[in-house]
Order: structure tokens, then sequence, then C-alpha cells
């Protein structure tokens, strides 16, 4: 069964179809659930990679989202990024629920991230220190100046994590091209992350 078909068969609710997708892409989530927790530095969450990735699916599953699916020729980066997004979330939930009586220089629970790493201060203008909301909307959102293409490249490479040449192995391009379309990305970005912190 192609990704067309399996996708087209999930969008109308065949849980064999379903099924077989998890097992397709179990491996893509959770390389992405884990890459995002090592790079927060919250290596006690590690245990739940796969409680994340199970959230990943069901949230796929209950929401239809597979129905937001552009192009099935991209299914691995925008499942990486849906991944990606829903550590974050599970992240926040985490602090959420443990915030109220917790010092920002404590550590959230489980985990070796600290408040104050997650929580941008409002005094705080460094870019690591955005909000992903925030770099989401302003950064890569309508109000952006990426074209599609730059804004994909960068959020495959920096929310991703994938390398060049994987994004161009999925795109059928080659790296070079991958290059130079986030080399031009980044340095739009650049220039709007700078606009974005003198405000």
């Amino acid at each position: 069964m192609t990704p067309e078909q399996l996708v087209s068969k999930c969008i109308v609710r065949d849980k064999t179809a379903w099924n077989e997708f998890v097992m397709q892409y179990e491996g893509t989530v959770k390389k992405a659930v884990y890459y995002k927790i090592r790079r927060m530095n919250a290596k006690s969450l590690m245990s739940e990679v796969d409680d994340i990735s199970q959230e990943v699916f069901l949230t796929l599953w209950e929401g239809n989202r597979l129905n937001t699916l552009k192009d099935t020729r991209s299914i691995k980066g925008w499942l990486s990024i849906v991944a990606i997004n829903r550590t974050i979330t599970y992240l926040r939930k985490r602090i959420d629920e443990a915030h109220k009586t917790s010092s920002l220089d404590e550590s959230i629970p489980g985990s070796d991230v600290k408040y104050e790493d997650v929580i941008a201060s409002e005094d705080k203008t460094d870019f690591s220190s955005l909000a992903a909301k925030d770099i989401e909307e302003n950064m890569f959102g309508r109000k952006s100046n990426l074209t599609e293409r730059e804004r994909m490249f960068l959020k495959l490479s920096i929310f991703g994590g994938l390398k060049q040449r994987e994004i161009a192995g999925e795109k059928g391009i080659s790296e070079n091209t991958v290059a130079t379309i986030i080399r031009r990305g980044k340095k739009k970005l650049r220039r709007k992350v700078q606009a974005y912190v003198t405000v």
C-alpha cells in the first residue's frame, strides 16, 4: 500500500490501515520525541518517549489530523514536527501541574529542565528564550517573509532535527539546493528575529 493510499484509508477511519500507519511511522515519531527531549536536556523524560509518542498518534486519530497533511511525500517531516510540538505541549503540562508551588529556579519534576529555561521572561530577548508558540507564530507564520519552501525546510531542520541530506532525500532534490534554501531562509529569519526582539 502506498503512503497516499494508507493516509486516505486512515482519514476514512479504517482501523486496519491505522494500525499499519502506526507500525510504519512509529520509529519516525519516537526519533523526533527523543531528539526534542535530548535538545531540551530533559534526560529523565527519556522513559516517557513511548507515552509521548502514543499521545502523538492519539491526537492524530482523534482529531483526524491526517486530513491536514497536504503532501504525503513530506509525511516523515510533517510527523516529526507534530511529534516535537506534542513533546513541548507535554512538557508545558508538566510545568502547569507543578508551577504554582514551585520556584522558577527549581527543576520540573522528573526532569533536568528548570522552569526558567522554558518560560520566557519578559525582559529576555535572546532567541533561545522565546516560547515555541511565539517562534511558530511570529517567525514562521503568515507574518514572516519566508517562502513556503523556506518555511518547510527550516521547520524540518530546526524543529524536526533533520539533516540537510535527509531533507534532500525526502524531497528528491540535491543537498546543495536544500542548503541554499535553508541558508536564505535563516538570513530572512535573523532579520525577523532582530525586528522581533527590538519591539
